[in-house]
Parts: structure tokens; sequence; C-alpha cells
């Protein structure tokens, strides 16, 4: 089997917080009922890997479309 070797770094980014969800059922005519089935709010963790961008500001771009706000931590 050949070696793999990536050229481009890959930087694992991982997301700490508090998530809120909200559940809806369907109803049987496909259309979803008004008034939601369970409402929680949990700790979460996500994370994922992507090729290091000088250009592209990570913190900038979350802080922008999300509510989260950036802390950076070496690993």
């Amino acid at each position: 089997m050949p070696k793999h070797e990536s050229r481009t770094p890959l930087y694992k980014v991982e997301i700490h917080g508090v998530t809120e969800a909200t559940f809806y059922k369907y109803n049987k005519d496909g259309t979803l009922n008004t008034v939601p089935q369970k409402n929680i709010t949990c700790d979460a963790h996500s994370s994922f890997y992507t090729m290091f961008n000088p250009e592209i500001d990570f913190a900038k771009v979350f802080e922008t479309h999300t509510p989260l706000k950036i802390e950076y931590q070496d690993a």
C-alpha cells in the first residue's frame, strides 16, 4: 500500500461551549408541528480539521456568523 503524505499542514479546530437545541416532530403530512417536542441545553464539543490559510481569520469568520466568541489556545 503506498504511503500517503499530506503536503499541506492540517490544523484541528475545536469548539467547546453550551448548545441549545429545539426538536420538532413531523406530522404525517410532512409538515412540522408548531410546538416543539423537546428543548435541551447541554455542554457540547465539536471539532474539524482544516488547511491553514494565513489569509483567513477563522476567529473573525466564526464571530461574524455565529454568536460564538473565539479564544485561541495552543495545543
